[in-house]
């Protein structure tokens, strides 16, 4: 009765030590995503706008702040309300996935947005038209939406888990 109660108590820690293990994982692919993603996108902006990178940053910034602002209380709350129940961790896992899924996305977008050397072959250079007035750029917009979906999902981690961040 007592080695049964021992197994199970070992195979419990170890059990723990894996989820922590999966946390600790998920937590540095998160971290390597969105720093890179903060640190590198201003500069491919200002390597690829030739007068300013100021437009496709500024917007890039007031949209994810605006995100968050308009976000995380809704967000604090199906916190609270998952903690009680006790699925705070299958959250966490949720928000991470859904963090590096729009980084990676948004990235994508971002290439997209400036990869295309002309427009309609009339000789415009799309890149400076999306430094110009990135609103007007379909490809940007939606990089400014997981952009967006990515500051949330930053904002509801440092919810679920501050020690992480």
């Amino acid at each position: 009765m007592i080695s049964v109660m021992a197994t199970d108590a070992v195979q419990q820690q170890r059990g723990i030590a894996q989820a922590w293990k999966w946390i600790c994982l998920a937590h540095a692919t998160r971290c390597l995503g969105d720093r890179s993603y903060t640190f590198f996108l201003p500069l491919f902006f200002s390597s690829r706008c030739k007068t300013s990178a100021l437009r496709p940053t500024a917007t890039m910034t007031i949209i994810q702040n605006l995100a968050v602002a308009l976000l995380s209380t809704k967000i604090a709350k199906m916190y609270s309300s998952r903690q009680a129940k006790g699925k705070s961790l299958d959250m966490f896992v949720k928000a991470t996935l859904l963090e590096n899924l729009a980084v990676a996305l948004g990235a994508l977008m971002i290439y997209a947005a400036f990869s295309k050397k002309t427009s309609d072959g009339d000789g415009t250079d799309v890149a400076l038209l999306v430094c110009s007035s990135p609103l007007f750029s379909s490809r940007f917009r939606y990089a400014l939406v997981f952009a967006a979906i990515d500051a949330v999902s930053n904002q509801s981690l440092y919810i679920i888990h501050p020690r992480f961040n």
